[in-house]
């Protein structure tokens, strides 16, 4: 989903994109593809939340094989 966020008071905008990433690997490394093409064509501001599938450390992992 990406939305257009506009604050008129300071005549700016930015774009909110949200993302669920997939869980198989090809897709997910389908979806950081696309993500990366349009970071470089944004020229304001822009913020990427979800849920990205990936972790920061091999610690954050609970459970199965950490697979970094």
């Amino acid at each position: 989903m990406e939305v257009e966020v506009k604050d008129d008071d300071k005549n700016k905008r930015w774009m909110l994109d949200c993302i669920h990433a997939d869980f198989d690997d090809q897709r997910r490394r389908e979806q950081w593809s696309l993500s990366q093409r349009v970071a470089g064509r944004r020229a304001d501001g822009w913020v990427v939340l979800g849920d990205l599938k990936d972790l920061l450390l091999p610690d954050d992992k609970e459970g199965d094989v950490v697979k970094m």
